[in-house]
């Protein structure tokens, strides 16, 4: 009897050594393979960023029209240095951007920067050329604070496949007749044609792409394509410390 209890017990234990082994190895390549992800993705980060620091400050080349009031502005219209933005609201890049300019404010202040949006919708966004008429139109109607408003909730209804979900704009917006009109007018659809194509002309074709116009001395000194914040901020403190 006292045998036979031993052996279910010695089988008992031998069994739960098994599943300790199994936990504990489950648990080993949970966290070893967050730790390659971790490491892949720093390692894609230190060459991106090493291969844009190579990226030309001073571009005299560019062509696109100095800021105006047609460009929907997040910040103050006296900073000297004017970023133009070239966004997309089906592009989850260029939320994070959006998202994070509250941080360029605080780290260069608003009297030398600020943002100005204009629109490159993609063609591989379903949406993103209706999105980006309503956005110009309810600038147009409601004006720049409420144009902003509507583009914070067209990104907060991005969907983690990067689709938009069914948005319910707000009552005044989707009621008003002027909306109707100005969203099947011809020159509004002229007007996001013409961001793209000054963005296309100018071989900035991803989002977000970036301008930065010094409004003291009166030129576009950088343009690029598809960067991330990180790299932005880097131009900046690159460019206001040189004040090239």
């Amino acid at each position: 009897m006292t045998y036979k209890n031993s052996q279910k017990d010695t089988l008992h234990l031998s069994h739960s050594s098994r599943i300790s082994n199994k936990t504990f190895h489950f648990i080993y390549y949970v966290l070893l393979t967050v730790l390659m992800v971790f490491v892949i993705y720093q390692v894609l980060i230190f060459f991106d960023t090493n291969n844009q620091t190579t990226t030309k400050i001073n571009t005299p080349d560019i062509k696109l029209r100095v800021p105006n009031d047609e460009d929907l502005i997040i910040g103050k219209e006296a900073a000297r240095y004017q970023i133009i933005l070239f966004t997309d609201y089906e592009c989850p890049y260029c939320k994070d951007l959006e998202a994070d300019i509250p941080t360029f404010f605080r780290d260069f202040g608003t009297s030398t920067v600020a943002f100005r949006i204009r629109h490159l919708p993609l063609a591989i966004h379903g949406n993103s050329f209706q999105l980006a008429i309503d956005m110009k139109c309810t600038q147009t109607i409601f004006g720049n604070n409420r144009a902003l408003e509507l583009g914070r909730l067209l990104y907060s209804n991005l969907s983690f496949d990067y689709k938009s979900k069914k948005i319910s704009y707000p009552k005044d917006i989707r009621e008003s007749k002027e909306m109707e009109y100005c969203m099947n007018s011809a020159t509004t659809t002229e007007l996001i044609r013409k961001d793209a194509s000054e963005a296309l002309v100018n071989e900035l074709s991803k989002t977000p792409s970036i301008a930065i116009y010094d409004s003291k001395k009166g030129i576009y000194i950088f343009k690029y394509s598809g960067g991330s914040p990180y790299y932005y901020k880097k131009v900046l403190k690159k460019i206001i410390s040189e004040d090239i």
